[in-house]
């Protein structure tokens, strides 16, 4: 069975290169719109505009925080979870619109899905594609292979934890520690700070994912 073909797009003010998007990849089942309270006049457009092609078998709206990037990635992946429960399916974001954090956070999840990622680009009279390169999208199953590495990275917080405190919590070992440790900062999961270690947005996400 062919794979569900879903583009998620952040809206920002200019509609053209999120149409001209779909010149690239055909066959779109779904598209998702991801806007902000502020960008919802053109998610409104966007969707007029879908709707007048005739092609897709819906379209689904999700308003997000447009700075909050845990928030929007919250969003996006509970309504996909929602919507394509035990459905495989091929997630392409364009990137081109919304915020940063809006347009990061859609990079994210496609990477996360095996997916891809693209943005569109005015080069004077013409339209330029780029596809970007996908992050690792290993990490679910990284973290899921060892019980122990979950309940590391669920020890560390916002306000960070020494390497101490963290070895009395989850019982293991300095060097086992700092082996895992670092292999989360690799990923983008926590930071340094000082003495201490500090989840990242990204790694709060993953955590979501992993308990829900």
């Amino acid at each position: 069975m062919r794979k569900l073909k879903v583009m998620i797009i952040p809206v920002g003010e200019q509609i053209k290169p999120l149409l001209y998007g779909f010149r690239y990849f055909t066959e779109i089942d779904d598209v998702i719109l991801v806007y902000s309270k502020e960008s919802k006049v053109f998610a409104d457009k966007l969707e007029k505009r879908l709707k007048e092609m005739n092609i897709f078998r819906r379209i689904i709206k999700v308003e997000c925080k447009a700075e909050n990037l845990s928030n929007i990635l919250k969003e996006i992946s509970s309504k996909i979870k929602e919507l394509y429960i035990s459905q495989n399916i091929e997630l392409i974001s364009n990137i081109t619109g919304g915020t940063k954090v809006m347009s990061l956070s859609c990079y994210i999840l496609s990477s996360l899905f095996n997916g891809k990622s693209f943005y569109i680009f005015k080069d004077g009279d013409t339209m330029r594609f780029v596809e970007v390169p996908t992050l690792n999208s290993k990490i679910i199953e990284f973290l899921r292979a060892s019980e122990i590495r979950i309940k590391i990275l669920q020890s560390i917080s916002e306000d960070g934890i020494k390497l101490k405190e963290l070895s009395r919590i989850v019982g293991r070992s300095k060097p086992t520690l700092i082996y895992y440790l670092k292999k989360f900062h690799e990923l983008g999961l926590i930071e340094k700070k000082s003495d201490k270690y500090v989840i990242t947005e990204l790694g709060k996400f993953i955590i979501t994912m992993i308990s829900e």
